[in-house]
């Protein structure tokens, strides 16, 4: 079973592998290491995720920890690696991480190396990006919703997706009286880099029109964050016959 904690088993010595982690400064996300040192003792900076693996749990247990096995994956927003390390370390997937951010793919490739996991991430964007019919299995965790063209992002994903495979997507959604109605959410929080919270209907009216069937909406997830804003957090799955 997944522990939504992040772990690397490391031969260094704890004061050589905080030398190295400090290079790369400040941590938002908790990465625990056999030697006693968390990146959480770092400089960190919020949100930082401790648990940077949950979203990764509870899609394994939708599809079954077995279905994973021996995977091509795409990441979409990757960040710095834990989900393409993890799939790769732990089930043998071949995995392709996206993702925008020159410094996260730094990153994800020095913890690839403390891992000795060998995983592709390639920098660009996801609402171009497309392989067609490419993946087995497409994550799209924690990214659609600081994207300015959704639609084109999933438009891509659907078409880089096996015939058989499978999308998991996680985002911020908004939840109107209209069931179309979005929500235009740029500079949220003070991030310019959200933009849209779509409907859980227009997110899958949009995965159907591309070619995706038995959209679910797997778990919705309430957060003071949001509070009185009408959106909270979502996890769908869709398939691609």
């Amino acid at each position: 079973m997944i522990d939504p904690k992040f772990t690397i088993e490391t031969d260094l010595s704890r004061d050589s592998l905080i030398e190295k982690l400090k290079a790369y400064e400040p941590w938002r996300i908790g990465i625990s290491f056999s030697n006693g040192v968390n990146t959480g003792d770092l400089k960190t900076m919020q949100p930082f995720s401790d648990i940077p693996l949950n979203k990764l749990k509870m899609i394994a247990r939708h599809c079954g920890e077995d279905w994973l096995e021996n995977r091509r994956v795409l990441d979409v927003g990757s960040n710095i690696g834990y989900n393409s390390l993890t799939l790769t370390r732990d089930f043998k997937c071949a995995v392709t991480g996206l993702e925008y951010n020159a410094r996260n793919i730094e990153k994800a490739y020095m913890i690839a190396d403390l891992c000795s996991v060998d995983v592709d991430f390639v920098q660009g964007d996801a609402g171009k990006y497309c392989q067609p019919e490419e993946f087995d299995l497409i994550l799209h965790l924690g990214t659609l919703y600081h994207l300015p063209d959704p639609v084109g992002a999933l438009k891509c994903s659907a078409m880089s997706l096996k015939p058989g495979g499978r999308i998991y997507i996680e985002s911020a959604v908004y939840h109107g009286k209209d069931v179309y109605a979005c929500r235009y959410m740029h500079g949220f929080g003070g991030d310019f880099t959200n933009y849209w919270a779509l409907s859980p209907k227009v997110i899958a009216e949009i995965l159907e029109r591309y070619g995706l069937s038995n959209v679910e909406k797997i778990r919705d997830f309430k957060s003071k964050y949001y509070g009185g804003t009408g959106m909270s957090r979502a996890l769908f799955c869709a398939h691609k016959a």
